[in-house]
């Protein structure tokens, strides 16, 4: 009979999957994949489409690019901003 893992074991193994989802690699293939997107919505907009579809392509567009910034800002959650003191 197999024995059922103890909570304390599900707690660790959740601790140390959660730190392995912040590495920079992770990051950086994380904002590849809204790179794609992108490049598939701008195929898109180069092929013949409706007003309807234009605008739902452009929305589209910029939700994907907005996306695409946040991901490059939290690539260095540790980077502070330089400010200029007054």
């Amino acid at each position: 009979m197999k024995e059922k893992p103890n909570s304390i074991t599900a707690i660790v193994v959740a601790v140390l999957l959660s730190l392995n989802a912040f590495s920079p690699a992770t990051y950086a293939d994380h904002c590849k994949n809204y790179d794609k997107k992108i490049d598939k919505i701008r195929a898109k907009m180069r092929q013949g489409y409706t007003v309807d579809q234009g605008e739902r392509l452009k929305k589209a567009l910029t939700k994907w690019q907005d996306k695409r910034a946040a991901c490059e800002k939290t690539k260095h959650p540790n980077k502070k901003k330089r400010t200029l003191a007054l």
